[in-house]
């Protein structure tokens, strides 16, 4: 029952892309918009391959703690330096979401600049100085937060958010928004507390909206803190704890006779991420099978299987993704009809209104494909936003969503199956990920614009409606 946000600042950083002119470095300022080029491959960097790593120095850092930077790069002292290792670092920097611009600049060092000492001792007269350069985005932003949503339209409210708190790369954010729906939320992330990134979530909000599909008013609470760790590189382990309320204004929604249900919810999650970037992927998987076991007003389980490859086409994209959540009991017994899935809207079939296919093609379990092709139009770079700096990409898109819901097993389906197609724009942007803007049809040659925040491969698995 999340609700997705829109930081209201992108819209003037979008506006001012389409007059901006002269890129200008981002330090300088003087403009709305300023543009650091994207880098230029370095011959030194080359002529550093295989050397040995005399010192690595970290520069820029203002308020991220130095160990931060330092645990994501896998470069040491006294190894030999790699090309490939130093993407990984850039990568892996970048992946924190709290930096604009990071550089990796190596620096050959010959005879006559060796230092006596213990390290010059090992690595000899030809070694390699590595430099570490980032700069930081602001750590604290206020501002006035936006929703669109298929169900609830237009929300707007106060909203802060801190994505480098105490310098420790933990995310920290709330808001309070009112509109289409009252929303009150916080977000806590903190990826990497110790170990091998054991890291800990936690999500709390309280809202109140019409669910114009299900035809009642929705007052909720939720409050869901997670733990997890990674498996080597590429495994990853969750778990959580949930607590969920819903309060109804009609009789018939809950399971309870008061119209207020109550569940807990025990949750855990394996997945593989390969990913070359978090940002803006272009190869490799992420995928997760997560369950969760809810008591409360009743028992049942929640499956989700999602899987998700990014398949390099050139400079560009083809997504592949498959979404399977499965409920056991029966809905409207076991399941409370709130929890049901239905399809429609930029969460889910695109080209299709959620208030109308909603209605009619809906179920406990659903399955969900999208073929996505995306274009990048403009790389991740640096901004200098009224001088704050900032990254931004854009991208376009083509896609084919098709899925259906199902509560029994004589239900699975074309009958319950619907497909639609269309193309779209991304900007794509820290802490939301992505702004999209679809122009979709449905199968049956309906056309309907959607916008929305988010991936929408993350989206759907949160049931942002």
């Amino acid at each position: 029952m999340r609700s997705n946000a829109l930081v209201v600042a992108w819209i003037p950083l979008i506006a001012g892309l389409m007059v901006a002119s002269t890129p200008e470095p981002a330090a300088a300022g003087r403009k709305l918009i300023a543009i650091t080029p994207l880098p230029v491959p370095d011959p030194a960097v080359v002529a550093a391959e295989g050397k040995i790593v005399r010192s690595i120095s970290i520069t820029g850092n203002k308020v991220t703690k130095e160990y931060i930077i330092d645990r994501e790069v896998e470069h040491e002292v006294g190894k030999p330096f790699s090309l490939e290792t130093m993407v990984g670092d850039r990568t892996r920097l970048d992946n924190l979401g709290i930096f604009s611009f990071v550089a990796i600049t190596p620096e050959v060092s010959g005879a006559d600049s060796v230092a006596a000492d213990s390290v010059s001792a090992i690595v000899g007269a030809d070694s390699v100085d590595v430099e570490v350069m980032v700069r930081e985005m602001p750590w604290l932003i206020p501002y006035p937060a936006i929703k669109v949503s298929d169900q609830t339209g237009f929300t707007i409210g106060p909203a802060l958010s801190s994505m480098n708190l105490l310098g420790r790369d933990i995310t920290l954010s709330g808001r309070v928004m009112f509109g289409g729906a009252t929303t009150y939320q916080v977000n806590l992330d903190w990826p990497w507390i110790t170990g091998n990134h054991v890291s800990m979530t936690m999500f709390a909000a309280h809202i109140l909206r019409e669910d114009d599909v299900r035809s009642f008013d929705e007052t909720s609470d939720e409050f869901s803190p997670w733990v997890g760790t990674y498996v080597g590189r590429s495994g990853r382990l969750r778990a959580g704890y949930s607590y969920f309320r819903m309060k109804s204004d009609q009789d018939g929604i809950t399971l309870s006779d008061d119209n207020t249900d109550s569940f807990h919810r025990l949750g855990a999650a394996a997945g593989y991420d390969t990913r070359d970037s978090w940002v803006n992927a272009h190869r490799g998987w992420d995928s997760e099978v997560q369950t969760f076991r809810s008591f409360g007003e009743s028992d049942f389980w929640t499956t989700d299987l999602d899987i998700t490859r990014y398949q390099p086409l050139g400079k560009n994209t083809l997504v592949i993704n498959g979404l399977a959540s499965l409920q056991s009991g029966e809905l409207g017994v076991d399941v409370p009809i709130y929890m049901d899935y239905v399809m429609g809207g930029a969460n889910s079939i695109r080209g299709y209104q959620l208030d109308e296919l909603g209605t009619e093609l809906f179920g406990k379990n659903q399955l969900i494909t999208t073929l996505e092709y995306q274009y990048l139009l403009w790389d991740v770079r640096e901004i200098a936003l009224y001088g704050f700096p900032i990254t931004m990409g854009v991208e376009l898109a083509a896609f084919i969503d098709s899925g259906l819901a199902w509560n029994t097993s004589n239900q699975f389906n074309t009958d319950h199956s619907r497909t639609g197609y269309g193309f779209g724009i991304r900007t794509l942007l820290p802490t939301v990920g992505e702004v999209r803007f679809d122009l979709a049809f449905s199968g049956e040659g309906d056309v309907t614009f959607n916008f929305a925040t988010w991936p929408k491969f993350v989206a759907q698995r949160q049931r942002l409606r």
